[in-house]
């Protein structure tokens, strides 16, 4: 399992956070509310999940969190999330379906994805960096202003 400090058991390592959305503003927001809220952060961006799983099964070490949007090409949110399921390694990662859909019958139904793996895209930075800050360990929960 990965260490939460470095070699000399003193510093924190940085928080592996990452992304996967196609929508380019939507990634520029997200990074500014790590920038912003997330001291010690190590942010990667990817356009799909093809590319967020191609990068999991190369990285030496595991995010601290996972976020997808909903509706990207190539492999969706949804898909991804499914996917990462399958390995017990991997599933075991927060991961967040982020979508600006708001039927839940729909998210649940079409989607299959239970209510409490999605989050509704949020409208401010505030509400952004609550929910980033939610799915990180308890340990490496820190908000800053």
């Amino acid at each position: 399992m990965d260490n939460d400090y470095s070699t000399d058991g003193t510093t924190p390592q940085p928080l592996r956070i990452f992304l996967a959305d196609d929508d380019d503003d939507d990634s520029l927001l997200f990074e500014l509310t790590l920038r912003q809220h997330v001291p010690n952060c190590e942010f990667h961006r990817f356009d799909n999940g093809l590319s967020l799983l191609a990068a999991l099964e190369t990285a030496s070490t595991r995010p601290d969190a996972i976020f997808l949007d909903i509706n990207m090409p190539r492999l969706n949110g949804a898909e991804t999330y499914h996917h990462l399921q399958q390995y017990p390694d991997w599933s075991a990662i927060p991961t967040v379906v982020l979508t600006g859909l708001e039927d839940r019958e729909q998210l649940t139904k079409h989607y299959h994805i239970n209510y409490d793996q999605w989050r509704q895209k949020p409208s401010t930075i505030l509400e952004l960096a609550k929910i980033i800050i939610e799915q990180l360990p308890e340990t490496k929960r820190v908000l800053s202003h």
